[in-house]
């Protein structure tokens, strides 16, 4: 994880409907949030620390938030198919009833999060890890 400034920052905040589509926002901060059908197609968030934040209902299909920080996210009912979270840190990090299928999220790390009644086909889960997470009705493969 980057130790520079970051470029974008939200914090404390709510948003219904919005649509983030399509930008450059890597080396963000956004905490104490929460995103309600919003849209993040193809946006890039590299290296972004997300703290306390929820996504409902929120479309997030190719958005690239590789090497990006978790701490107490739920994603719940969203689309985030070909997706890039290749290394990140997901800790106390929920994502329920999620199409999530093939994204990429090689040599990331879990710890005290939970995935349920989600779909992960044709993704590239290559050195996760789980730790103390839990897993329930999750689909790996086609």
């Amino acid at each position: 994880m980057s130790t520079r400034e970051p470029q974008f920052v939200i914090n404390n905040s709510n948003f219904e409907k919005k649509n983030f589509s399509n930008q450059n926002r890597n080396f963000s901060l956004i905490s104490k949030s929460k995103f309600f059908n919003c849209s993040f197609e193809y946006t890039l968030l590299k290296e972004t620390k997300l703290n306390d934040v929820i996504f409902k209902d929120c479309d997030l299909t190719g958005v690239v938030l590789r090497s990006s920080e978790f701490r107490n996210v739920e994603f719940n009912n969203c689309k985030m198919g070909k997706s890039q979270f290749i290394a990140g840190v997901f800790k106390n990090t929920s994502i329920i009833d999620s199409t999530c299928n093939d994204i990429k999220i090689r040599g990331s790390y879990f710890n005290n999060s939970e995935i349920v009644n989600s779909d992960f086909s044709n993704s590239d889960l290559n050195r996760v890890i789980f730790e103390n997470s839990k897993l329930c009705d999750v689909k790996f493969f086609n």
